[in-house]
């Protein structure tokens, strides 16, 4: 929220903020693959503690946890739940007790230690199907969002738009044609959608399908950028927006379905770290390294693209 609230500081008395992360993350790059220009956005690197596209969501929902009083929180996800992981750890280490409601992955290395950091720090409650999540937060149970996803948290991916311009200006580095991330719970793309809205700036968002087109969809995407926009008209008066950027969904990078590592992932997370020395996983940026690369091979304009990395680089802590 840094650059958020350098543009309007009212907003600081008004938004809880909890500073966790390190930032501005840095911009990799630049990478050649044929004719195009590749940059890495390294959110990867947010914390020491712990990277990725969660620690900007946690630096909001932790801060309104501790506001409020809490001093349990529980989260939901997958068993492989990088979500789950993060708020493990940078919860645990502002004091809350956790527990965390788990539904069944495919085993894989990821899903395996993410698993063991979850099991090491939270108390787990299994569940044989994700719909039972929400029950538990229709039952209060779950007091933090699926995902970290919120009109609240999606304001931190608001401050990284912003943070991202203000990067590509200082450094008279080339704006990207284009902008490659996963699209999961809608958190981070609904943040940058409006973070390049609060800057003047239109630059294409690829958002890549990565979960149940229930969850990811551009209706979700949309409520959420609308419902963010209202937080900060009713604590910033002065604030004003420009048109949104264009959303191009791709579904097609999703099956064999959540979690299931396919060839294109997996070719994907090779080629990326070939070209770039960067490790990806096969759920979330794997598939969007995948298909990004897959349609670079394919276009014969060149390119100057900027893919975000959502993944954690950190070492996990077990």
């Amino acid at each position: 929220m840094r650059y958020l609230f350098r543009l309007y500081p009212e907003l600081k008395a008004k938004i809880p903020f909890l500073p966790l992360g390190e930032f501005p993350t840095p911009i990799s790059g630049p990478f050649a693959f044929g004719v195009h220009t590749l940059w890495v956005k390294r959110d990867d690197l947010a914390s020491p503690l712990h990277g990725g596209n969660k620690v900007r969501k946690l630096e909001l929902l932790l801060a309104l946890a501790k506001e409020k009083g809490e001093k349990h929180l529980a989260v939901g996800g997958a068993e492989g739940s990088n979500w789950c992981v993060a708020t493990a750890i940078f919860g645990s280490q502002q004091g809350f007790s956790l527990q965390a409601h788990l539904f069944p992955q495919p085993s894989s290395p990821w899903r395996d230690r993410n698993l063991k950091v979850v099991q090491k720090i939270c108390k787990v409650k299994l569940h044989p199907h994700p719909l039972f999540l929400l029950f538990a937060r229709a039952k209060q149970e779950l007091f933090l969002p699926l995902g970290g996803t919120s009109p609240l948290s999606s304001l931190g991916y608001a401050d990284a738009a912003l943070e991202l311009i203000f990067q590509i200006k200082e450094q008279g580095l080339p704006w990207p044609d284009e902008i490659w991330l996963p699209l999961g719970t809608g958190g981070t793309v609904a943040g940058l959608l409006l973070g390049l809205s609060l800057g003047g700036v239109r630059i294409p968002l690829c958002a890549v399908r990565v979960v149940d087109i229930l969850i990811a969809n551009r209706y979700q995407v949309q409520r959420l950028v609308f419902q963010a926009k209202r937080i900060l008209c009713r604590f910033a008066s002065s604030v004003s927006f420009s048109p949104l950027s264009p959303l191009r969904i791709y579904h097609s990078a999703f099956c064999p379905g959540y979690a299931i590592p396919s060839s294109l992932a997996l070719w994907g997370i090779q080629e990326f770290q070939k070209l770039t020395g960067l490790s990806l996983e096969p759920t979330y940026t794997g598939k969007t390294a995948g298909l990004l690369l897959a349609k670079l091979k394919a276009e014969k304009n060149p390119k100057h693209v900027l893919f975000w990395n959502t993944y954690n680089s950190r070492p996990l802590p077990f």
